[in-house]
C-alpha cells in the first residue's frame, strides 16, 4: 500500500489504502466539484489565465487552484495548484490550509500580502472562481 500522507477510511474494503476506491463510484461530479459521499468533504477547483510570460502558460495553458473543502465549517483541508515550481504550491497550500473558503476577502488580502509571484492576479482570480463554485454548490 502507498501512504499519501492523510489517510482516510473511505469505506472501501478492497484494499485501496484509504483512497476513493477507483472500482467503485462514491462521487458525483458536477462542473468540476465532486461530492465523496463516505468522507463528505468536496473538492472543487477555480482557474484563470496566467501571465503569457509564465511557465504556467506553456506547460498547462490555465492556471488551477484545487481545494479539498469541509463543508460542515467550510474548512480548506488541502490546496494543490499548477504552479512549476514545488516551492510555490507548497507556498500557495499554506496560504489556505484551515482557512474559511467563504470568506474570499480574507484568503485574497492574504495573497497580496505574502504572494508576490507574477502569476498573483491568476492566483486571486482562481480563488475567486472556486469560491463562487463553493456559494453555488453550498446553495444546493
Amino acid at each position: 500500500k502507498r501512504d499519501f500522507g492523510r489517510k482516510r477510511d473511505f469505506g472501501c474494503k478492497r484494499g485501496c489504502g484509504g483512497l476513493p476506491c477507483p472500482r467503485s463510484r462514491f462521487g458525483a461530479e458536477n462542473r468540476g466539484v465532486v461530492w465523496w459521499a463516505m468522507s463528505d468533504t468536496i473538492y472543487l477547483t477555480g482557474e484563470a489565465k496566467a501571465p503569457s510570460n509564465n511557465p504556467i502558460t506553456s506547460q498547462f495553458g490555465l492556471f488551477y487552484v484545487a481545494f479539498e473543502i469541509e463543508p460542515d465549517t467550510h474548512r480548506i483541508l488541502d490546496v494543490d495548484c499548477t504552479a512549476t515550481l514545488a516551492l510555490t504550491r507548497n507556498f500557495i497550500r499554506s496560504l489556505f490550509v484551515d482557512a474559511d473558503i467563504t470568506d474570499p476577502g480574507r484568503l485574497i488580502e492574504r495573497i497580496q500580502r505574502r504572494y508576490h509571484g507574477s502569476s498573483q492576479k491568476a492566483l486571486i482570480t482562481a480563488v475567486n472562481n472556486a469560491a463562487k463554485k463553493y456559494r453555488e454548490v453550498a446553495a444546493q
